[in-house]
């Protein structure tokens, strides 16, 4: 079945699972299972051979597994194997003998599906898959033996039991997830990106969006995770498939690219970052507030050290002579939603591979921090063990540590680390700290990153205008970026700079359409320029009027680049009377796009000199002649801020006619008496006659 076909609604109805074969044992008391366990063991000599024996004996320690039983050797159990595990193994068996065997293979996919938490997953992956290459395509088996195989990373099978399900017609969303998954690890981008389409597209229930919403949790922000939930069927297709697309416009990639990353990352997280418990421990520690970060014997020790070395017996006190060891607080900063990854894995999903990771081991605690470098933007994570989460690694996110271990990474935290040692910190400087780690904290685990980040970062600049051409009247977006001279390599004994690569991405939201342009710029570097020198250009890309995206990234080389981009770009209205986007211009920034016998002037370096006059240009397309003329109104006025109204500092008005088409407004705009700062200039346009009316604003920065 090719993986993008789409299949009537009828194949989203699930067919009823089997599982009544464990229904009698089940309804059984622990005393009767553990007793029919006891006999079973016995009896195997005799029975062992028989598929219904072993599928008999995995029901019977599977409900002792849901009832909270510890394990006990049995047949095919050592001594410490749960009763989770122990049915797993009698499943196993019993597919030996009967490998195509429905009920056994829907009850061992059900198992698993209910806790991936065991030690033979890849062996239950092959063995599903064998059975429904043997014809047996119950849903819970099928679900079981991707789910298996993707804890194990055993993709090839993943996929066979994804693919095996779609050919079924049923469940499509889950398959179509499975194979989009499997065929990322595989580097199949174009199947994967055909895939995730499909499944999002296939979404017909409620636990249909459930599969899909597990995915997009780990890489949307809470605004728009309740956006999406909020909507419902097409609606929501759509604004899922804008999220993403919009990301891989920010993060200058290609179509599809944030989907394939997202796949990458989880193999990599669950790999790396899975909490190895069962899941009725994993289970307990889900929502608690706080922490056990060290047993309380564990704690009287620290306390008993610190007092020995005459310090404060208060085991948190930053004041330290080792102030790595000194555990963070017990509270919780980042509350859990799922009990499968820890909170490196939450981080990871997110951004990706850390550009460093430094481990420090404390006297009772292992600490660990992670940088980040977005856009020359530090964005540092911090780490610290927990007690009772399966490992001795540093898996749970923590603010105002300090640490030796740091200075790799901040100048900051490294001196006042050092302040600590000495018994000088104070603990106004630690708030501040921490507030600053919060901060971090939030952007970790609510936003995300795909984008290329090279080792040396060119500041760039840039803006983007939906206008249309007056020469055509199509759409088109106009962007005019800037790049800083200083940050650029030239070629070995030569002022020539080494080739710069311009690729810029438009994003339309609601047609979804998606418009790529690059070209290469081969510039000599003038002599004497400064540090504060900057290279221009403008790219025009094909149009839209609801241009919701976009972006522009010049690079170097695979090692020296940067970007500018803009995620959340106000479309056009619609209507009888239409605003373009506003461009203010400056002549003396010497950049110019050109249409027709357009030349219009732009700032590439979004900021007026406060004695030159701003060059306004505004589009209005009006649907008939407006020959009376209508009231064209500019303000400047600062930037609203929450709780108190817009202070207006000019207003400018005038009248004028309107033909029936597209119509340009030019004006010039006096701001020799606006103190330095940031503005926001408003063009407002209305017709009395009709009412029929529209605004646009642009930011405007003097200095």
């Amino acid at each position: 079945m090719a993986v993008g076909a789409a299949r009537p609604l009828a194949s989203q109805a699930l067919t009823p699972s089997p599982s009544a074969g464990c229904a009698a044992i089940v309804s059984l008391s622990s005393s009767e299972l553990l007793e029919r366990e006891r006999l079973a063991t016995f009896d195997r000599r005799q029975r062992e051979s028989t598929a219904g024996f072993w599928r008999e004996l995995g029901c019977i320690r599977q409900a002792l597994d849901l009832l909270g039983h510890k394990g006990r050797e049995g047949a095919l159990m050592i001594a410490g194997t749960s009763w989770h595990q122990g049915a797993i193994n009698a499943y196993l068996q019993a597919l030996r003998t009967g490998p195509t065997d429905s009920l056994t293979l829907t009850l061992l996919g059900q198992i698993v599906l209910d806790d991936w938490y065991a030690d033979s997953l890849g062996a239950v992956g092959r063995a599903l898959l064998r059975g429904a290459e043997g014809g047996v395509l119950d849903r819970d088996a099928l679900r079981g033996c991707s789910t298996a195989a993707f804890w194990v990373g055993d993709l090839p099978t993943a996929r066979g039991c994804g693919e095996a399900g779609l050919a079924s017609g049923r469940d499509s969303t889950f398959h179509q997830l499975a194979v989009a998954r499997a065929a990322a690890g595989a580097g199949d981008t174009v199947t994967t990106s055909r895939a995730f389409g499909a499944a999002v597209r296939a979404v017909r229930t409620a636990e249909d969006w459930e599969l899909l919403r597990w995915q997009l949790q780990w890489f949307l922000s809470p605004v728009e995770q309740a956006r999406v939930d909020s909507a419902a069927g097409d609606r929501r297709t759509q604004m899922v498939a804008d999220l993403i697309a919009s990301r891989d416009v920010r993060d200058g990639r290609r179509s599809g690219a944030r989907a394939v990353e997202h796949f990458r990352r989880l193999d990599y997280a669950t790999a790396h970052f899975a909490m190895q418990m069962p899941k009725s421990q994993r289970e307990r520690i889900r929502t608690l507030p706080a922490t056990v970060i060290i047993p309380d014997s564990i704690a009287d020790r620290l306390r008993g050290a610190r007092i020995k070395d005459g310090l404060p017996g208060d085991v948190y006190n930053p004041n330290d002579s080792f102030p790595h060891s000194v555990p963070a607080r017990p509270l919780r900063e980042f509350p859990r939603w799922q009990v499968d990854l820890d909170d490196r894995g939450v981080v990871y999903l997110r951004y990706g591979q850390p550009v460093q990771r430094i481990p420090r081991i404390g006297k009772f605690t292992m600490r660990e921090v992670w940088l980040y470098v977005i856009d020359d933007k530090k964005l540092l994570v911090h780490f610290e063990s927990e007690a009772f989460t399966g490992t001795l690694e540093a898996t749970r996110l923590v603010t105002g540590v300090l640490g030796d271990y740091l200075c790799d990474v901040d100048v900051r935290r490294c001196q006042e680390t050092a302040e600590a040692v000495h018994g000088r910190l104070k603990p106004e400087n630690l708030e501040t700290i921490r507030g600053q780690d919060r901060e971090f904290l939030a952007t970790a685990t609510t936003k995300d990153n795909n984008s290329s980040q090279p080792a040396n970062q060119l500041r760039v600049m840039a803006n983007a205008y939906a206008l249309w051409r007056p020469s055509t009247g199509q759409p088109v977006t106009v962007i005019p970026y800037a790049v800083r001279l200083s940050d650029m390599a030239t070629l070995p004994g030569d002022s020539l700079l080494q080739p710069l690569r311009v690729a810029a991405q438009s994003w339309d939201g609601t047609a979804a359409v998606r418009f790529d342009s690059t070209i290469t710029r081969r510039v000599r570097k003038p002599s004497g320029a400064g540090r504060d020198v900057y290279l221009t250009g403008v790219m025009a890309l094909p149009g839209t009027s609801a241009l919701s995206a976009w972006s522009i990234v010049l690079s170097q080389g695979p090692d020296r680049g940067g970007r500018y981009y803009e995620e959340q770009h106000a479309p056009l209205a619609t209507g009888p009377l239409v605003l373009s986007d506003v461009v203010l211009g400056a002549p003396s920034q010497k950049l110019n796009w050109e249409d027709g016998e357009l030349v219009l002037p732009l700032v590439p370096l979004q900021g007026f000199n406060q004695k030159e006059p701003v060059a306004l240009y505004v589009q209005a397309r009006s649907a008939v002649s407006r020959a009376d003329g209508v009231a064209v109104e500019v303000v400047i006025a600062r930037p609203s801020t929450p709780g108190k109204e817009r202070k207006v500092e000019l207003t400018v008005g005038f009248k004028r006619a309107l033909a029936a088409g597209l119509n340009e407004l030019q004006q010039e705009v006096d701001i020799s008496r606006l103190d330095p700062g940031e503005y926001v200039l408003e063009v407002a346009v209305r017709h009395a006659a009709t009412g029929a009316s529209d605004r646009r604003s642009a930011r405007l920065v003097v200095r």
